[in-house]
């Protein structure tokens, strides 16, 4: 073996030793124990929307805010519906955009109920999560908005969707929540912005709060994609020991006369 490639080999498993060396450092330090808020629900609001003449939902809209500190998933928003009385006459399950939430997310949600007979008079909100090792596939992100009434009192939210992902975006649609003055749901509404989206690839966006003409304190942003075709590499220290590994095997290979 010549000289060049005992460097090259050497530094090959300095390089894998310390990676596996890192991981396990991480893997046994001590968990200090912390006192976590569960996700909550933020606010909510509530409209009829008109399908047809004939047809319409009564909708819930809001907010929910992830503070654990592992991932949550299958999560479920029941609302149960009261008349006058305080009987109940509903019950119906929506969920919210994202199908998983990382700590620190906030996502949208909705839910739309069709009543028998009576319209209710009030309403309540459960919602169910399990944890989960999974993580969202997400890599879109607003990189420029802008905001006006048009000349009809529907209030505009105009701007650009970039796609950091290295897998091409499929459905990529844009929530807007808005907000009153003490910072509660009035509306959210959306927008899909493009069949699909490449990576680094730009799309313009312009979602509008018809049919409902309104004048928020305060809006937000989240552009989700219904799914990506072609798998991301969300675990890069595992890749990094796979190339390492696969470098090491061509290396030996070579010295037995491949």
């Amino acid at each position: 073996m010549t000289v060049k490639l005992k460097v090259i080999l050497l530094i090959v498993v300095i390089t894998a030793t310390g990676i596996c060396a890192a991981v396990l450092y991480s893997a046994l330090q001590p968990q200090i124990p912390t006192v976590e808020t569960p996700p909550e629900l933020l606010s909510s609001n509530h409209f009829w929307t008109n399908v047809s003449e004939n047809i319409k939902f009564y909708t819930i809209v809001g907010e929910i805010v992830h503070h654990l500190r592992d991932n949550i998933g299958s999560i479920n928003v029941t609302a149960t519906f009261y008349d006058v009385n305080s009987n109940t006459i509903g019950e119906t399950t929506g969920h919210p955009v994202m199908e998983i939430m990382k700590p620190g997310v906030t996502s949208p949600f909705f839910i739309y109920w069709q009543p028998h007979e009576e319209p209710p008079t009030d309403y309540t909100l459960t919602f169910t999560y399990k944890n989960t090792t999974a993580d969202p596939i997400n890599e879109l992100r607003i990189v420029d908005d802008s905001n006006e009434t048009d000349d009809r009192g529907y209030y505009i939210v105009e701007g650009e969707v970039l796609n950091i992902e290295w897998g091409k975006a499929i459905g990529p649609r844009v929530y807007c929540s808005y907000y009153d003055s003490e910072g509660r749901v009035i509306v959210i509404s959306s927008v899909i912005i493009a069949s699909t989206m490449e990576w680094q690839e730009k799309s313009h966006f312009s979602v509008t709060s018809e049919p409902h003409k309104i004048h928020p304190a305060a809006y937000s942003l989240l552009a989700v994609p219904h799914h990506y075709e072609g798998l991301p590499i969300a675990r890069y220290d595992l890749v990094l020991i796979l190339v390492v590994a696969f470098v090491i095997f061509v290396l030996y290979m070579k010295r037995r006369g491949w």
